[in-house]
């Protein structure tokens, strides 16, 4: 029987892409993969990232826009090989920019968030006294993080490609924009944006809550997280939350605090 060889990029985690070599097609649509462990080379003949270190792709990150600013909320579970952490505020997947109310969200490697979270050059000063636009985003912010992440050996090039280990939010005023591993910026029609390996389960739960007016912005964001803590291994509590107008920040330790938080009254 004949068969055609492609080369075929394998999406783990939802961030890591590892590229799988002689993926066999046959002609009676019968499909054989080779393990994943013995087929990983690139078009390039160079082997794919293989990193050891603190992971928080297995995530989720949710920002809801209303009344006119921006809900941002995320989960805090991080991964060690096989070993389940917390994250602490040194090392949190949701901050806010120093001197400004935008917000950024992570999903990806923890160092990433590390450079990012502590650097004072991603956001000019310039940028924090409008609203921030798309193409400040595309032409100014984006470019700063894959360069600073490219400066500390975070970026791999992949057949010609750039991409980063890790997703964002970006949050500020009323708008929201997702930058995403090789640097596309998207800015959701919606009032709603999620990122991260439990977004699948955020955005069926955001389509059936989302026209319940009994429930505020963050008690959607809450619901939405809990979901993901329940049905996503690589997510869980606390919960955190911040918006783009002020500097409140709520956090959700548990299940009996979420429940507590999203009743209806």
């Amino acid at each position: 029987m004949n068969s055609l060889i492609f080369d075929f990029k394998i999406n783990l985690c939802y961030n890591d892409i590892l590229w799988c070599k002689g993926v066999k097609f046959e002609r009676n649509l019968k499909i054989f993969f080779k393990p994943v462990d013995l087929c990983l080379k690139n078009e390039l003949g160079t082997n794919p990232p293989q990193e050891e270190g603190m992971v928080i792709n297995m995530s989720l990150a949710v920002a809801v826009k209303s009344g006119g600013m921006v809900y941002v909320g995320a989960d805090s579970l991080v991964s060690w090989n096989n070993t389940l952490s917390v994250t602490n505020e040194s090392q949190s997947k949701l901050w806010k920019i120093k001197g400004s109310d935008a917000v950024f969200a992570h999903s990806g490697w923890v160092v990433d968030s590390n450079i990012i979270s502590m650097s004072d050059e991603i956001i000019d000063e310039e940028y924090t006294k409008k609203a921030i636009k798309i193409k400040d985003v595309v032409n100014n912010i984006t470019p700063k993080i894959m360069a600073l992440l490219e400066s500390r050996g975070r970026i791999e090039n992949q057949a010609g490609i750039k991409k980063m280990h890790s997703q964002f939010l970006l949050a500020h005023k009323n708008r929201v924009f997702m930058i995403e591993t090789d640097g596309c910026v998207i800015e959701p029609n919606e009032d709603y944006i999620s990122i991260g390996s439990g977004a699948v389960i955020a955005d069926g739960v955001y389509q059936a809550i989302k026209d319940d007016e009994r429930l505020s912005p963050q008690q959607k964001i809450v619901k939405i997280i809990t979901c993901a803590c329940v049905k996503d291994a690589w997510v869980n509590y606390p919960i955190k939350i911040l918006n783009t107008r002020n500097d409140e920040v709520i956090t959700i330790k548990n299940e009996t605090a979420a429940k507590r938080f999203t009743a209806v009254r």
